[in-house]
């Protein structure tokens, strides 16, 4: 009867053991930031957009992927592939900050903030300010392609 007892309780512990490991969260993403982000909105001065900018949809404008191994990588619309590795991110509070360390960045000697870029964390937003312009950002599963986004204001017209 022992034996039994212990049997039961060896398995209840392995059992909570399988149960209480692995990833907190449930896509296995490290970073609750990890994963694809692609415009909302610009702001730049008075001016808002909010479907189209120089031509194209607004979220075609940028997209791109942080990486659960520290990488951000670029997405280009036009052709649907990865354009390059456009540097590191971290987390700093409620800033996501990303760091272009290609090799014409690394010898130079000027501030290091010269190349990094800031995205605020406000909520479920996600803002970029650029020369006076503020990028509004969201986190997708899948990018936008330009060819959905044209089929959606042919459907609209």
């Amino acid at each position: 009867m022992k034996k039994l007892a212990v049997l039961s309780m060896a398995a209840v512990l392995a059992a909570g053991c399988f149960v209480g490991c692995g990833s907190k969260d449930s896509s296995g993403s490290k970073s609750k930031y990890a994963g694809k982000y692609e415009a909302t909105k610009i702001v730049s001065g008075d001016t808002e957009f909010t479907t189209d900018y120089s031509g194209n949809p607004i979220a075609t404008f940028l997209q791109f992927e942080l990486k659960d191994d520290g990488k951000a990588i670029g997405w280009d619309a036009k052709s649907q592939k990865e354009e390059a590795d456009i540097g590191k991110w971290t987390v700093d509070g409620d800033e996501i900050k990303l760091t272009d360390d290609s090799e014409d960045n690394s010898g130079d000697n000027s501030d290091s903030d010269s190349n990094t870029m800031t995205i605020k964390i406000d909520g479920d937003d996600f803002i970029m300010s650029e020369g006076g312009s503020k990028i509004y950002l969201k986190k997708v599963s899948e990018y936008t392609t330009l060819a959905a986004a044209e089929s959606t204001e042919a459907s609209e017209d």
